[in-house]
């Protein structure tokens, strides 16, 4: 098993962010403080077996989807409410993709999650550019 493609797809860090209330500054702050607790508490350690694998992917999941739940309450300004959606949309394909490696990694199959890993690999260089373009500093930086 090729570990780093493997364990790539765990490091899946996502962040993401929220409607219309909050000056750019203030939400981009606000969004910014919940992705550096969700880094946090990301299990970002390179597995080295299936098993592992299926492991940090059962204690990240659960990380991500609050981190998403969070973000979603957020307000975005109307400037950055384009970016941001698709910046969500992202996020939402990256937490995916982690459940899809747990459960890839359950079943031993290789192949999937090779293809996950080329997934979240593209999925992750999408999610810096999106959050570089809402003017984040630390959502999309995993």
């Amino acid at each position: 098993m090729n570990k780093k493609l493997v364990g790539g797809v765990l490091v899946i860090g996502l962040a993401g962010c929220g409607g219309g209330g909050d000056s750019k500054e203030d939400f981009i702050a606000k969004a910014d403080k919940i992705c550096t607790a969700q880094a946090k508490q990301l299990d970002g350690t390179e597995p080295q077996t299936m098993q592992a694998l299926e492991q940090t992917a059962n204690r990240n999941a659960p990380v991500l989807d609050d981190t998403i739940k969070k973000l979603d309450k957020l307000e975005p300004p109307e400037e950055l409410k384009a970016e941001f959606d698709k910046f969500l949309v992202n996020t939402r394909l990256r937490a995916t993709l982690t459940k899809q490696a747990g459960a890839a990694a359950a079943e031993q199959n290789l192949q999937k999650l090779q293809e996950i890993a080329a997934t979240s690999s593209k999925g992750r260089t999408d999610g810096q550019q999106l959050a570089k373009d809402v003017g984040f500093k630390s959502c999309g930086q995993g």
